[in-house]
């Protein structure tokens, strides 16, 4: 079927699914197009499976320690694990992927991926991580669940008798209100009078939003991700505000850094290793055509530091 559309013989597609070195670029290219077309993924006899990663641009995610390398690490720890192999993509060189054999993909890249131009480009199976949905056919997603982590944050801030809590994100408005929905969905499930949320979605600066945060007498803040954190405990100090006698905070984990901060910093943390495995169980299940359990969230796990201070509360 796959040799018919590519207008080659069986060999040949046999040779490509094997990476065999006598098959020329262009001629492999079809082979490759023809087999995403049909949604046929090409194995190899030794059935060990290549999967392409997909990069964002380098950024300060992607240094040692970043986001993004952590990610890549736990990727690669996981295909190593299963005996796959891993080939590295840039989001920008999409095209590049039409020139190797693959049976899916993994994205890790920050930026919203075309979901058309994927399909068009390979038909085959892609996983993204992200903290976003995305809909389309052979398209899912493994997200951080930050509605649990959030609550996380709040159980622990509460047992500590906070009950006004303000809550810094990004600065893109959207996005902030997209995470507020979260946000509140969280505290109405612990019921009315339990605590405050305060936040400001306008996409003002940081200075300021803080500023009519502390004006809101909050003793408590929840920031993410973690460099927003470190920003936050930046203004603070340039207020004379020190942490955590002047105002608790709870912020993401950045490995190497919010250990050693000065207090220590409580943090919420993904688990990466099981962000990667449940990654890889989903292509996996897409790749043999078993039916998806849908998109999937992550929950974390809370690090108890020294940000945190208790608080005399008074019950409404």
């Amino acid at each position: 079927m796959v040799a018919r559309a590519a207008g080659v013989s069986r060999t040949t597609v046999s040779r490509v699914a094997n990476h065999s070195p006598l098959v020329d670029p262009e001629t492999r290219r079809r082979v490759i197009a023809a087999a995403g077309r049909l949604g046929y993924v090409l194995e190899s006899r030794s059935r060990r499976r290549t999967v392409g990663v997909i990069l964002p641009p380098p950024s300060a995610a992607s240094e040692p320690g970043g986001y993004h390398s952590m990610m890549l690490h736990a990727i690669f720890e996981e295909l190593g694990r299963r005996d796959w192999r891993g080939v590295i993509f840039s989001d920008r060189e999409m095209t590049l992927v039409q020139e190797r054999v693959l049976c899916g993909a993994i994205s890790i890249a920050g930026e919203e991926l075309h979901n058309r131009e994927w399909l068009e480009t390979t038909g085959l199976p892609l996983v993204r991580c992200s903290e976003r949905g995305a809909p389309g056919e052979n398209i899912f997603t493994v997200y951080f669940d930050n509605r649990y982590n959030l609550r996380l944050a709040v159980d622990h801030l509460r047992e500590a008798g906070h009950r006004r809590i303000g809550l810094i994100l990004p600065r893109s408005a959207a996005e902030e209100e997209g995470r507020l929905d979260r946000a509140d969905t969280a505290f109405m499930a612990m019921g009315p009078g339990n605590a405050e949320l305060i936040s400001y979605a306008d996409g003002t600066p940081l200075a300021e939003r803080l500023e009519r945060l502390l004006r809101r007498n909050v003793t408590a803040l929840i920031t993410y991700p973690g460099e927003l954190g470190l920003r936050v405990c930046g203004e603070l100090n340039r207020k004379g505000i020190s942490v955590p006698e002047g105002l608790s905070l709870i912020t993401r984990e950045l490995a190497g850094i919010t250990a050693w901060w000065n207090p220590p910093l409580t943090c919420f943390d993904p688990d990466l290793r099981h962000f990667a495995r449940a990654a890889l169980d989903l292509l996996e299940r897409l790749i043999e055509h078993r039916t998806p359990v849908g998109n999937v969230g992550i929950p974390g796990r809370l690090i108890v530091r020294e940000s945190v201070k208790k608080v005399h509360s008074c019950s409404s």
